[in-house]
Formats: structure tokens, sequence, C-alpha cells
């Protein structure tokens, strides 16, 4: 990819297989992160993650300080095998891409690419945030690269990697889930609507009194055989009404304050709370936060069908292909656990109150 979001130019392979030139373009992206690696900077960190372990090789020091601190609570050994490698680079000239072996017409709206978006290897393209996601799933390899670290937006720095995450989970039975999840020593909750239902606050309030915290945002899910939750990202993003209003005391602790309406703030919580970071828990009930209004809150029954519609449109929509399989996922889980409307009221201890209730679940 050379200076503009949607190239029409194409490899010089005109005359070769769709999946040849896919991976002509695949090994070119890969000699252009190999020849923009900063001599004695390069980061390569191993991760935990769903069970498998992930090394993610950043091509600059400056790069891995962006993408990088959000996984530090998954830190693990490195490995010379890894389940993914993951390699990250920036650069909007040298270390630009080659061009890609699709079209401008071939760009989706929450950037999947027509023809990339299952198989061996995928391919998705952020053009707002100018980062490009790509994944050779026999390899068990993955390129991303960022047209330039200065202009990487706050939802790429919470949540790095999230399509490759996803695509690398599809194969194991596993799928990330637009939620929330809390919990204890013996299991947790899943926490799923739509944003400003009240999910990062009921999330945030139940770390700060003490509970587990495996995310705000996006988590992995596994339904089967057994429903479990894993983490992902070690940040929260809360709205600036919130964090100003409910919790004063994390005013300081913002990596990113919002910038426009509508944003949020970023918080590294597994910096500043790493002792209540958890790697994941089983899931005990799946909750549907929604404010009440009221000081108190309680938990009200919900139906599998609407918990499932609080999981699915948040979390299809933004995560390229295999929508299929992650309705199925997903679905598994919602009959699996039993769901709750979490009626959450202003008052946090009786929030985190209400949550504990839900701990006590078992699922079906």
């Amino acid at each position: 990819m050379t200076s503009t979001p949607a190239p029409t130019t194409r490899l010089p392979l005109s005359d070769a297989p769709a999946v040849d030139r896919a991976e002509c373009f695949f090994d070119a992206a890969l000699a252009t992160f190999v020849a923009n690696r900063v001599g004695g900077e390069q980061e390569r960190r191993c991760y935990c993650i769903g069970r498998r372990s992930v090394v993610i090789e950043s091509a600059s020091s400056e790069l891995a300080s962006i993408l990088l601190p959000t996984f530090a609570h998954l830190a693990a050994q490195d490995r010379a095998t890894p389940d993914l490698e993951v390699r990250a680079w920036e650069g909007r000239r040298a270390g630009a891409p080659p061009a890609p072996p699709w079209g401008a017409a071939d760009y989706y709206g929450n950037g999947e690419i027509k023809g990339f978006g299952g198989g061996v290897l995928r391919a998705a393209f952020d053009v707002e945030a100018g980062v490009l996601s790509l994944y050779h799933a026999r390899r068990r390899l993955a390129l991303c690269w960022a047209r330039s670290s200065r202009d990487i937006p706050a939802h790429i720095v919470a949540a790095p990697f999230r399509t490759i995450l996803q695509w690398h989970a599809e194969n194991h039975g596993q799928q990330l889930a637009h939620a929330a999840a809390v919990g204890s020593g013996s299991g947790g909750v899943l926490m799923a609507g739509a944003g400003g239902a009240g999910k990062s606050s009921a999330a945030v309030a139940s770390l700060l009194a003490g509970l587990s915290y495996a995310g705000d945002d996006y988590v992995l899910v596994e339904p089967e055989p057994r429903p479990w939750v894993y983490s992902l990202f070690g940040t929260a993003k809360l709205a600036r009404g919130h964090l100003a209003q409910r919790f004063p005391e994390l005013r300081e602790l913002a990596v990113a304050q919002p910038r426009q309406d509508g944003e949020k703030a970023l918080l590294d919580l597994a910096r500043f709370y790493p002792t209540r970071m958890s790697a994941g828990f089983p899931v005990r009930a799946l909750l549907i936060p929604r404010l009440c209004g009221r000081e108190g809150s309680r938990l009200v029954a919900a139906s599998g069908s609407e918990a499932l519609r609080a999981l699915l449109p948040h979390t299809l929509f933004p995560l390229p292909g295999a929508r299929q399989q992650a309705f199925a996922r997903l679905a598994a889980l919602a009959r699996r656990l039993p769901c709750f409307f979490l009626e959450a009221g202003s008052d946090r201890a009786g929030l985190v109150a209400a949550i504990g209730e839900a701990l006590a679940m078992e699922t079906r």
C-alpha cells in the first residue's frame, strides 16, 4: 500500500491465480517489516491469551510503547514456536507495504476486503485509522502496519490487534465478544450491551470493590465445553461525565482524555491495578446492564434471545468476516448461561452487590 488508503494499483502478477497474488503480497509485506526494524530497538514480547501463546514483535520501541502496555497482565515466558506471531511496524513512506492485490471497490465499511474475509490468508484495512491487518493461518503469522505511530487513534491503543486476535481465535473455537467481564476466583459474569448502557461503569465499580477484572469492551469467550471468558485488553473506557462524577479517584489515571464529544477517557488499569487483573475465569451468568435512574440496583430475569440481541450487533459489525460462526458461538453461550437485565442504579455498592448475586449462579 503506497500513499492512499484505497489504491487501485496491483501487484505485477495479473496473470497469476488470486491465491498466488495474495501469497506474494503477504511475503512482500513481511519483507517490508524486516527492512524497517530499527536496529536494537525492536521489541519482542510473549503473552498468554486464551490459553495460547502469542508473540508480538514490534519494529520499534516507540510503537511497542503505544500498542503493548494493554497486554501487560498477560505476559508470559517467550517461546520459540508460539501459537501465533504478530509483527507490527509503521511508516508512510519507506515502511509502507507494497500495492495490494485488491482495488478501491473491494473495501467494505468495517474494514473488510472482498475476497479476504475467510480462508488461509485474511486481510482488513481500517481506512480512518490507517491500520492494515494480515493473517496467514497456515503459517500462524500475522502482520500489522500502521500509517503513523503518532496518529494511532485511542480505540486502537485500547484494543490493538483486535481483528487479528479474532481471526486466530476462530481456529480454536473461541470468539471475541463486545462485553465486559468481572468475577472472583470461582467464576465471573459477562455484561453485554450497546455503548452507554453502563457495562463499563459496572466493570470499573466491581474492580474498585475488589473483584477481578478481565475487560470492559472486548473479551474472548469460549462456549464449549464450559462457558469461559478470557481477558484481552487491560484497559477501560469511561465517558467524561461518568469519570468525573462517579469515579473521581480515577481521573488522574487516564492515559488518553476525550478530545471530542462522544469519545471516552482511556484508563490503563493493567498498569495501575495489576493485582486485580485476571487472565480469565468460568462464566456463571450473562448480564444486560441498563440504567434505571434509581439509587438501587437489581437483577431482572431475561431470555437467552434478549441476551443474544445485546451481544450480537456490537460484536459482529466491527469484526471482519466469519459472522455465521460467530453467531453460533454467541448463541451457544446465551443458551447455556442464566441471563438477567442488570438494572443499574447510582449507588456503586448496590451495583456491585447485584453483580455479586449473579456470581452465585450456576450455568445450565
